[in-house]
């Protein structure tokens, strides 16, 4: 096995070529995008309502995203590339699309060269790195502006796995290093990162054939520990900081392990056949069991034949393994959020099954060589098919009532998405049809607090009622007594019938539960203004 630098790559003209190739086709697909606005989905959380990501790149901002928290995450590399956009583009939504496309692209060309430097040939590294760039999945990760952590984490990764190749041919400590600051990178992106020291220890065995025998693992073992010292890290930071945002959801262990089953099964039907693709998929009220039985027995079958193929064909193994390791941090095990599984956490695991696909693929042609215009048939047919996909699906990504109307309609039961949908129709000045999906929303799920939250503030500023208003913040705050959002609403309400002073409360308590609160704070501001007002007054 031959593994190549960077310098032996990049003047190559076959990798060189490939690699522009790549890269202007990443860049040509998805430009578009450029086009789509914000999404009332989290880019309120993380730019378009977020004060302090608002005040742009600063010192005294990266220092604060060092230890700031934005909407339950830790990703300090992640805000500052948001901060970053602010003082480029504003909140023009143009440039923060173009950013996030130009890392996609560059994500392509990074797998192309990480893969060739750990043996991959040419066509075989461009072929994966190109189902990388094209699938319809990456389109949730590249048009959603809030999923910055996601292509921003798997810069690093790549960049990570390119680094360790390097280190294994030619060991030294300032090579381990560059690994090792590489690996911390990508975890200050996005956590999802803690399985890359495991995929690390799967390369040892395959392509770069370190571990010959199973003692071999616990020779090359030690050299992780740095690596899995920072996962322990970003775990703890992680779990902590989700927990006490509230974004841990409370499930039965078994619940939770069918669902991680069958979630895995529909990943693999997904990447085959990426159709009703949506932004949230919720989580089933009852698992089937025939369902479940099927799913289980496709991964134990699965996994039983890239064990059994460990030998001849070991990029069977390690391509289904990878897929399976990835995706165990957002699988559901440890459940955040509600969705049953989401499009943007195959940005990276999908790699593994790409690889099994393409090398098997591959060494079919060689051993089939006659009947290669199958191959290429079957090459070309399957790209057109997913590029015309990817074109159209990022269509639905165009604002926020087209992406929630897509998403309701091609799912079931989907209350996430008609909570959203309300409030975009109740920001376009459609209130009464707000109203409507809003209330969709809560008989799909009484028990889902967002929608109580959405529907009263459609009440408190728009159809002014705010006795059913307040009847719907308290509701929610029932239900879940950590969102601010509730808070400021209610502090709105008792501001509005001339009570500043108790409002003052409530915003206060808005901007503890999160200090990044914009609206809390004006609100605060304007309450105190009115209270020195009639101080003045009365002087």
């Amino acid at each position: 096995m031959q593994y190549n630098s960077f310098r032996k790559i990049a003047g190559n003209n076959a990798n060189t070529a490939a690699a522009v190739i790549l890269f202007a086709a990443s860049i040509l697909i998805f430009l578009p995008l450029r086009h789509n606005d914000f999404v009332k989905y989290d880019d309120q959380h993380y730019i378009t309502a977020n004060y302090q990501i608002q005040r742009g790149l600063t010192v005294e901002n990266v220092k604060w995203a060092a230890t700031g928290i934005v909407d339950g995450n830790w990703f300090p590399l992640t805000a500052i590339s948001h901060m970053a956009d602010i003082s480029l583009y504003g909140l023009n939504p143009a440039g923060h699309h173009l950013t996030n496309v130009l890392i996609h692209a560059l994500n392509s060309v990074a797998l192309f060269i990480a893969l060739t430097a750990l043996g991959q040939t040419v066509w075989r590294g461009g072929l994966i790195a190109l189902l990388f760039a094209i699938h319809p999945t990456r389109v949730e990760s590249v048009a959603w502006v809030a999923e910055r952590k996601d292509v921003l984490c798997a810069l690093f990764c790549f960049l990570t796995i390119y680094l360790y190749a390097g280190y294994v041919r030619r060991p030294a400590v300032i090579r381990y290093l560059t690994v090792v600051f590489s690996f911390a990178l990508a975890l200050m992106s996005k956590p999802m990162a803690v399985t890359l020291p495991c995929l690390l220890l799967l390369f040892d065995f395959w392509p770069l054939k370190r571990i010959k025998t199973p003692g071999d693992i616990f020779r090359f073992l030690p050299e992780k520990i740095p690596l899995f010292l920072l996962v322990l890290i970003s775990c703890f930071i992680t779990f902590n900081v989700q927990k006490i945002s509230g974004a841990m959801t409370a499930l039965p262990l078994d619940y939770r392990v069918e669902n991680a089953l069958l979630a895995y099964a529909l990943y693999v039907y997904k990447l085959f056949a990426p159709v009703n693709v949506a932004v949230f998929y919720p989580l089933p009220q009852e698992i089937s069991k025939s369902a479940l039985l099927v799913s289980l027995l496709f991964v134990v079958t699965a996994s039983a034949l890239a064990l059994l193929k460990i030998k001849s064909k070991p990029y069977i193994f390690i391509g289904w393994f990878w897929f399976l390791g990835m995706l165990v941090p957002v699988i559901g095990l440890v459940q955040v959020g509600l969705q049953q599984m989401a499009d943007r956490y195959t940005y990276m695991p999908y790699i593994g099954l790409f690889m099994v696909i393409v090398n098997l693929s591959a060494d079919l042609y060689d051993k089939y060589e006659r009947f290669k215009w199958i191959f290429y048939a079957a090459t070309v047919i399957f790209t057109v098919a997913m590029l015309s996909l990817t074109l159209k699906q990022q269509k639905y990504w165009t604002d926020s009532i087209t992406l929630f109307k897509h998403a309701v309609e091609v799912t079931e039961n989907n209350y996430v998405m008609y909570s959203n949908l309300g409030v975009a129709l109740a920001l376009r000045g459609d209130a009464l049809g707000g109203a409507e999906a809003l209330r969709k929303a809560i008989a799909a799920n009484p028990q889902f607090p967002d929608s109580y939250t959405n529907l009263g503030t459609v009440y408190l500023f728009q159809l002014r009622k705010p006795k059913e208003a307040v009847r719907c913040f308290k509701k929610a705050i029932s239900i879940n007594p950590k969102n601010p959002d509730d808070y400021n609403g209610l502090g709105v309400v008792l501001a509005l019938s001339g009570k500043e002073k108790e409002s003052i409360e409530l915003f206060d308590k808005a901007l503890t539960l999160d200090p990044t609160h914009s609206d809390a704070a004006k609100n605060k501001m304007i309450a105190l203004k009115s209270i020195a007002k009639k101080a003045k007054a009365n002087q």
